[in-house]
Formats: C-alpha cells, sequence, structure tokens
C-alpha cells in the first residue's frame, strides 16, 4: 500500500529507494524539495538492512568449515552462521544498532524543527497586569511561554515551540500546519 502524504513545501511525497549512509532503503520522498523522511515500516526495513550489512556473506560454498580436533579424530564441522549470528546478536550488539537509529531519528527530528520553526505559525501576545508579555501558539494546544520584554517573550516561545514538536514527533504524533497554510 502506498502511502499519500503532503511535505510541508505543498509537493507530495513518493515511495523511492533512497541512499542513507551507503544502504540504499525505501522512504518516502518529496518530489519538489527532495526531502526525504522514513514511515514507521521503512524505519525497520532500514534497521534490517544496516544488519544485513553487518553480516559476512555466507555463500554455500563457505558455509560449513572443517575444524581439525586431534590426529586420532576426524575433522568435524561447524555451521558458521550460527557462530556468527552468536557473535553479531547479542543483546548488547542490538541495543547498540537501535541506539544508532535512534541517534539517526533524532537527526532527522532536529532538521524537521527547525524547518518548522520558519514557519509563519500563529502567535498570540497578550501584554500582563505587571508589564510583562504571555504568549501561546494558537496551532500547538498547550505550547505557551512568558516573557518581561516581547523579545524575550519571542526568544522563550520559540524554545517553547522546539520542545512541544520534539514532543509530539517522539510520540509519532502529527504536528499541525500553520493556519495561513491550511487554507
Amino acid at each position: 500500500m502506498v502511502k499519500r502524504m503532503t511535505c510541508d513545501c505543498g509537493g507530495r511525497y513518493e515511495e523511492a529507494v533512497r541512499d542513507f549512509d551507503g544502504i540504499a532503503c525505501p522512504s518516502m520522498v518529496c518530489g519538489s524539495c527532495g526531502d526525504a523522511v522514513f514511515t514507521i515500516e521503512q524505519s525497520k526495513r532500514y534497521r534490517e538492512l544496516r544488519l544485513e550489512r553487518m553480516v559476512e556473506k555466507v555463500t554455500p560454498e563457505n558455509r560449513h568449515e572443517e575444524i581439525p580436533t586431534s590426529p586420532s579424530r576426524p575433522a568435524r564441522k561447524y555451521h558458521k552462521w550460527a557462530d556468527l549470528e552468536k557473535k553479531l546478536f547479542t543483546p548488547e550488539r542490538l541495543a547498540e544498532i537501535d541506539r544508532e537509529v535512534a541517534k539517526e531519528i533524532r537527526r532527522m527530528n532536529r532538521r524537521e524543527i527547525k524547518r518548522r520553526l520558519d514557519m509563519p505559525y500563529t502567535l498570540e501576545f497578550t501584554r500582563n497586569s505587571d508589564g510583562s508579555f504571555f504568549v501561546k501558539v494558537k496551532e500547538f494546544r498547550g505550547c505557551m511561554s512568558e516573557g518581561d520584554t516581547i523579545e524575550e517573550a519571542y526568544a522563550m516561545i520559540r524554545d517553547a515551540m522546539a520542545g512541544w514538536m520534539k514532543s509530539m514527533l517522539e510520540d509519532r504524533k502529527p504536528i499541525p500546519e500553520p493556519r495561513s497554510k491550511r487554507r
């Protein structure tokens, strides 16, 4: 099933194979700007491909290897894949791979947050009775901040927006589009 997603530039994401760290992996690529993102299934496939890349190629010719035991006993055969699997797929190694994939996802999320911070979201500033400023983002439910000056309030709300978007991306929830872009 091909998913239909729209990029923030207005283009459509199409499923395509893209090179990530030397690994050709399916991803969703915007036809207009070239931005690439993973769906959950594609993220899992990327992890599988990274694991496959680390495993030595075991061909039918070298699948078994003879190990000499002693002069009186004949050599016995062992299965290379089983030993390789024990060595490469330890819980520690799998945890390390998960951390690497999570790091890549965080890197992609940081790029997405930075791009979205420059979008025209609706900020509502209100002057408090003590002269400070309260600001909230209309599109982001619960995203608000405060500052002594309007410049400080603006800096604080940008930080709050980044945290709000990071939380949404980690929970795999969609980030609302700016109201001016929804028309």
